[in-house]
């Protein structure tokens, strides 16, 4: 019981921490409503035309302090948001992730797919991959993200192209720092599942043993 309620606490503070963040990055922006430019919050699935599945953004971070250790961001990647796609360019910084994991610890025992899956995606993140007290925060094609920046809209109405094209697109950087993006539901590694299904499962049975008459 006492690893049931454990669990339990993790999970609400865990969900507690991301509702906290995301809510501190502001309100969500209309596009229909949105300025020309300017700052804004978008939500939104992430989206490659080039593929469909792997990681879409990565960052190393200090678990001392804020400090950002690298990052990276595959080439061509959008927010479908509100019926619509937004391009992101520029620096990202990933301050919650739908997969995060202690790069000195478990990344390389429990989580170590991750590990090779950002190597193999963005080969300048190696040298920090493995830092000592730093936290790995990824995001994946398909999840969806809360991203803050400057939102900008590019092309020129009387182009003759359509809206959903370039007329009228809509773009969303970091402006003069890196666009902060939030993820709103996580991803547990399968062995992270599988060792709570068997703590679970291991209480159920203390209690039958417990509960049951002899």
């Amino acid at each position: 019981m006492g690893l049931v309620i454990g669990a339990l606490v993790v999970w609400i503070r865990g969900r507690w921490h991301g509702r906290r963040l995301r809510l501190g990055l502001g309100r969500v922006t209309r596009l229909e409503r949105a300025p020309s430019a300017g700052f804004g919050v978008l939500r939104g699935r992430l989206r490659c035309a080039a593929r469909r599945h792997g990681v879409a953004m990565a960052s190393v971070s200090s678990s001392l302090g804020p400090f950002v250790l690298g990052g990276a961001c595959c080439p061509g990647l959008e927010l479908e948001s509100q019926g619509t796609r937004v391009r992101l360019v520029g620096q990202t910084e990933v301050i919650l992730g739908s997969r995060e994991t202690d790069t000195a610890t478990v990344l390389r025992q429990t989580d170590e797919g991750s590990y090779y899956r950002v190597a193999r995606a963005f080969p300048s993140l190696l040298q920090v991959l493995t830092t000592p007290g730093a936290v790995l925060r990824l995001v994946e094609l398909g999840d969806e993200v809360v991203v803050a920046g400057r939102i900008e809209r590019v092309g020129h109405p009387e182009s003759g192209v359509g809206y959903r094209e370039s007329a009228h697109r809509w773009v969303l950087s970091g402006g003069r720092s890196a666009a902060l993006v939030a993820a709103i539901r996580p991803r547990q590694p399968s062995l992270t599942w599988l060792v709570r299904l068997m703590a679970l499962g291991a209480c159920a049975l203390l209690w039958l043993c417990f509960a049951l008459p002899v």
